[in-house]
């Protein structure tokens, strides 16, 4: 070595902070990527179900009970299967799983974590045979499976997006991961009520949809089509309607739970709805003396003394003309209602007193049948 030069010595470069920081990060995706296929795979399984995991089945059920929920818009069939810790991968959906194409090409069983089981469920959405208008079928259903303290929905929408295909013989069928020895039930919510089917018993707490599972009793109001009912003014009044004026209609009354635009009815309450269609007065006498209507005021419809809760086509005053229109009253579930009132006040033409004559038609009611 010659004076005066030291000895060269062999270095390796540094990393930065920040490169150091970069592998550091890669690292704990690499440990996150293992920990989850640890726990969605084993050596033994296709695909390993955690607790709230819901995957599509291809296969229905076959060991558990139908149930029926009735909603306004349709009736919920429901199948809950008996909690399994296993089942074969050949009825399982596995395409959307972490490592699919392993899990599908895998002939081992798709089981539960540890801790848990899994719950085969499926449902279908049938229209309801009569009494579903447009605004009822437009009301989201909600269908969830509740396990112990967690809840799960299975299906959520409108009747025309859930409702099963003509001739479909397969219904959407799911596999839930839940806690083992957790209670379960399936809830049904339509606008803002919902029931209860305890899957254990078999007992449904339908809540304030209990009416709905009674026949729609119906009152004949005796005014309908041809009847010749017609408003009157009072007998001991001047000024009289001819009968032939003043003809009204008046469909049954239509006792039910739920009004699609008031909801359900309250607890021990039904809606009652009638609608009718009435021809004005064109004018009244008083002896030889006529005078013509110039203006016809609002039906204002009593159901034993109660205004309704809503009403169309009939609370504006008008030129004389044909009128038609509905109520809705709130009724008790267990009296039937007794008597229906119609009143329409008339204001006459010319300057002479009276100016206005009151016309009333009052309906006895001869109970639901």
């Amino acid at each position: 070595m010659s004076p005066g030069r030291h000895p060269r010595r062999h270095t390796h470069p540094r990393a930065t902070p920040g490169e150091v920081k970069l592998a550091l990060t890669a690292l704990f995706a690499v440990l996150v990527l293992l920990v989850t296929l640890a726990a969605t795979t084993s050596p033994d399984s296709s695909h390993v179900v955690s607790v709230g995991e819901q995957l599509p089945l291809q296969a229905a059920p076959y060991n558990g009970d139908v149930h029926e929920v009735i909603v306004p818009s349709a009736t919920v069939t429901l199948r809950v299967g008996q909690p399994v810790e296993e089942i074969d991968s050949a009825l399982v959906d596995l395409e959307d799983v972490p490592d699919a194409d392993r899990a599908q090409r895998s002939d081992d069983p798709v089981r539960a974590t540890a801790g848990a089981t899994l719950v085969p469920v499926s449902w279908s959405v049938r229209p309801a045979t009569s009494g579903s208008s447009a605004e009822i079928q437009a009301v989201p259903i909600t269908i969830r499976l509740v396990a112990g303290e967690r809840s799960l929905d299975l299906a959520d929408g409108p009747l025309m997006s859930l409702r099963s295909p003509e001739g479909e013989t397969h219904p959407p069928m799911s596999l839930v991961g839940v806690e083992r020895a957790a209670d379960l039930s399936i809830e049904v919510e339509y606008d803002g009520v919902t029931q209860t089917l305890d899957i254990a018993t078999g007992e449904l707490d339908t809540g304030l949809a209990a009416g709905i599972y009674s026949p729609t009793s119906t009152i004949d109001t005796g005014c309908g089509e041809g009847a010749g009912c017609h408003l009157g003014t009072d007998p001991g009044s001047t000024w009289q309607v001819d009968r032939n004026d003043a003809t009204i209609t008046v469909r049954p009354l239509t006792i039910r739970p739920y009004d699609p635009e008031l909801g359900w009815a309250a607890s021990g309450q039904r809606w009652a709805t009638v609608g009718m269609h009435m021809a004005s007065a064109s004018g009244v006498r008083d002896g030889e003396r006529y005078r013509s209507v110039d203006r016809a005021g609002p039906l204002e419809v009593t159901l034993d003394g109660a205004e309704p809760e809503r009403s169309t086509g009939l609370g504006d005053d008008r030129f004389v003309d044909t009128r038609v229109g509905s109520a809705v009253f709130a009724v008790d579930a267990d009296t039937p209602p007794r008597e229906l009132s119609v009143d329409q006040a008339l204001t006459l033409e010319g300057k002479e007193s009276p100016r206005t004559v009151a016309m009333h038609l009052s309906i006895p009611l001869d109970g639901g049948k």
